[in-house]
């Protein structure tokens, strides 16, 4: 397989449709949902277990040796005179929704690649891991100007509508570049509440975002999704949001005005990072509470290596 590092200067700021069809080779080194146990690297999952495929009742019929004696059921047996065990098939499949958020402020990276190219490209190996386990794709992209979504189907047609749409909003995003940026009325709320209008049911909801915006009503749909539900959570930082130092000069702009920051604006520095330390914290008690374990990503360009390594366990992942 590829260097799974190797990316041109151009799919680091913005991701194409091959991009992320590319992605389809990644999916076959990881599960969902993932296989590793309680206390991995995985955070948030305070003993949490995912549900995995559900099971259907079949029938009855005469116990047999090597039957399960817990399949049992004694109020038949009792009836008839005879052993009768249930029979039971696994489902086989089930729905995976992708709640990928491609606003204007997943448009940002200080290091190599932007954070709304890290979650596109998370989002399409998950899409394409999906399909190979023959399970129902489904999508809400979350954008600036839209909250679009995509019902959940087992067709590789459907991954590739999912995927073609999400480029072309990361696409969107250079936009930005040179243009001072406009606040999105949407929100990761949004697209939550959204799911939750199709009351969905043992699915599986991967949730790809920087969770900046989480509130307690967050919370709220979130547990709500997870009484039937299975959640994980991707989050992606830049190393700028969580701990700002200036050595030289650092040069902002909201692209209209632009300032100088230097070591001399001590104060200010550490108002940025007290307020981004407290966000995170935040966040962290709302999934903890929530028990869902989170895939934790930065925009080092390393995105695709450490999802890996903390889908399986293994840190050895080429």
């Amino acid at each position: 397989m590829q260097d799974m590092a190797t990316n041109t200067t151009e799919s680091k700021i913005a991701i194409t449709l091959d991009d992320l069809m590319r992605c389809e080779a990644m999916s076959v080194q990881f599960s969902l949902p993932p296989l590793v146990k309680s206390g991995s690297t995985l955070a948030g999952r305070h003993g949490s277990r995912f549900r995995g495929r559900g099971l259907n009742f079949e029938e009855f019929r005469s116990y047999q040796f090597s039957d399960d004696v817990r399949n049992i059921d004694w109020s038949v047996s009792l009836r008839t005179g005879e052993l009768n065990v249930r029979v039971y098939s696994e489902e086989k499949d089930r729905s995976i929704y992708l709640i990928v958020d491609q606003r204007s402020t997943m448009f940002f990276a200080s290091v190599d690649t932007m954070k709304s190219v890290v979650v596109a490209d998370i989002a399409a190996a998950c899409a394409w891991r999906g399909i190979k386990n023959g399970d129902r794709v489904g999508a809400i992209l979350l954008g600036d100007q839209s909250v679009e979504f995509y019902k959940p189907q087992r067709t590789r047609d459907q991954v590739m509508r999912i995927l073609g749409r999400m480029a072309e909003m990361n696409q969107a995003l250079q936009g930005l570049i040179n243009r001072k940026p406009v606040e999105s009325p949407y929100h990761l709320d949004d697209a939550l509440l959204r799911l939750l209008q199709t009351q969905p049911k043992g699915a599986l909801i991967v949730i790809l975002s920087d969770f900046r915006t989480v509130a307690p009503s967050t919370n709220n749909y979130v547990q709500w999704l997870k009484r039937h539900n299975d959640i994980l959570g991707v989050s992606v930082k830049d190393p700028m949001e969580v701990d700002l130092n200036v050595v030289d000069q650092l040069y902002m702009s909201d692209g209209e005005l632009q300032a100088t920051l230097t070591s001399e604006h001590r104060y200010a520095l550490h108002q940025y990072n007290q307020q981004s330390a407290d966000c995170a914290a935040h966040m962290n008690r709302l999934i903890s509470a929530d028990g869902i374990p989170m895939v934790d990503l930065d925009t080092s360009g390393q995105h695709k290596l450490h999802f890996l390594q903390q889908m399986t366990g293994r840190v050895n992942v080429k």
